[in-house]
C-alpha cells in the first residue's frame, strides 16, 4: 500500500533546496523502521509504501527510486544480490536521478529522505548529486538474525550461505561509508527502550522536528523485528562476527561532525 503525508507548512520557491537524509543499511536490518521513526519525527518521505506482507508498517520505499537503483545495479551487470564489480550508469539514469531529488525538492516542506538497501552499492551515483546537503544514518542488525529472516523469504531462493555472503557484502560497504561520512549507528538489535531513544538521538542529530519530551513508543513496535518465524538458527561465522563487532564498536559513538 503507498502512501505519502500531506504537507501542511509552506513549500520552497521554485528552485529551493531542502536538506535531505539518506538511510544506509542491508535488508532485513531495520532500514524500514528507522526510515519510520525518523518519518514520525517529520522527515518527509514523499509516496511510500505503508504496509506489504514482510513489513507491518511497510518498507517505506518510493518505488522511482527503487526502480532507478535496481537499473543502474542491472547496466553494472549487478543486482540487490549480486553486488557489482564497478558501478556504471548512464546520462538517462542521471536525469532520471536528478528528476526525483528536484520532485522532492518541490514537494517537501523541509527536510526529506529516502532509504532502499540498494543504496549501499548504489550511492556512488546519486552523491554528484546530493554533495554537500545530504546526511546519513545507518543500521545493522546480527548476521544470524539476517540470515533467518532473508531465508525465511521464500520468493528469495537464498541459500544461508548466500545470505551470509550479502550480510558481508553489505555491512562492509556500510562500515567504509561510517567512516568516510562519519554516519551515526543504531542496532536494530537494541532493547525497545534503547533503540527509541537512539532515534530519538538521532533525530535531534538531523534537526528534525517533532522528537517527543514523554515516553513514546511512536512508529516503533517489537513485532517490526519479529520476521524470522520458526526458522532454523544460523549460527554467525568467525568473520561475519568480527565485522559485527566493528559494526558495534561504531554504533557506541555519536558523530563529532556533521555528516555529508
Amino acid at each position: 500500500m503507498l502512501e505519502s503525508e500531506p504537507c501542511s507548512s509552506e513549500r520552497p520557491t521554485a528552485g529551493g533546496r531542502h536538506s535531505l537524509v539518506v538511510v544506509l543499511g542491508m535488508h532485513r536490518s531495520g532500514t524500514s523502521c528507522l526510515a519510520g521513526m525518523l518519518q514520525s519525527h517529520g522527515l518527509f518521505l514523499g509516496e511510500v509504501h505503508v504496509r506489504d506482507s514482510f513489513n507491518l508498517k511497510g518498507n517505506r520505499e518510493n518505488d522511482r527510486i527503487v526502480a532507478l537503483n535496481n537499473a543502474v545495479l542491472e547496466h553494472s551487470g549487478g543486482a540487490w544480490n549480486a553486488p557489482p564489480a564497478v558501478l556504471s550508469w548512464t546520462s538517462v539514469h542521471e536525469h532520471l536521478r536528478d528528476s526525483i531529488i528536484g520532485a522532492f525538492d518541490l514537494e517537501a516542506c523541509g527536510a526529506w529522505g529516502f532509504k532502499d538497501p540498494r543504496l549501499i552499492f548504489t550511492l556512488p551515483f546519486w552523491l554528484p548529486a546530493i554533495a554537500g546537503r545530504a546526511r546519513f544514518v545507518g543500521t545493522f542488525r546480527h548476521p544470524s538474525q539476517v540470515i533467518r529472516s532473508l531465508c525465511s523469504r521464500g520468493r528469495m531462493s537464498l541459500t544461508p550461505d548466500d545470505a551470509g555472503f550479502l550480510w558481508l557484502a553489505y555491512n562492509r560497504r556500510l562500515l567504509d561509508f561510517v567512516d568516510r561520512f562519519d554516519i551515526p549507528l543504531v542496532s536494530f538489535d537494541l532493547p525497545s527502550q534503547s533503540y527509541r531513544a537512539r532515534i530519538d538521538t538521532f533525530a535531534m542529530h538531523l534537526g528534525l522536528p517533532g522528537v517527543p519530551d514523554h515516553p513514546d513508543p511512536g512508529f516503533f513496535e517489537e513485532d517490526l523485528r519479529s520476521d524470522t518465524g520458526d526458522c532454523e538458527e544460523f549460527a554467525a561465522t568467525k568473520e561475519q562476527s568480527e565485522l559485527h563487532d566493528e559494526l558495534l564498536a561504531k554504533a557506541l559513538l555519536l558523530p563529532t561532525r556533521g555528516n555529508q
